[in-house]
């Protein structure tokens, strides 16, 4: 049997296709987690909001003195 499918394409196929709901985030929602080196102790994890991940982006675009016209990805 010749067939170019692959299991991804058959998984695929098989989902719900209809459009999600989003959900409503406020900026004091926490939405990742940053784990200290555990430099006085055993590492933990630390809870970022969405708007300290704003501010973040926004003092890094500052000291890199970005602008309009650039693009960076934050990983």
């Amino acid at each position: 049997e010749d067939t170019e499918e692959t299991d991804y394409d058959l998984w695929l196929s098989r989902q719900d296709i209809s459009p999600f709901q989003r959900e409503v985030l406020d900026e004091n929602d926490v939405c990742s987690l940053l784990y200290t080196s555990g430099t006085t102790g055993n590492p933990k994890g630390v809870m970022l909001t969405h708007r300290n991940n704003y501010l973040h982006a926004l003092s890094t675009m500052h000291h890199l003195r970005v602008s309009d016209h650039d693009v960076l990805l934050h990983v």
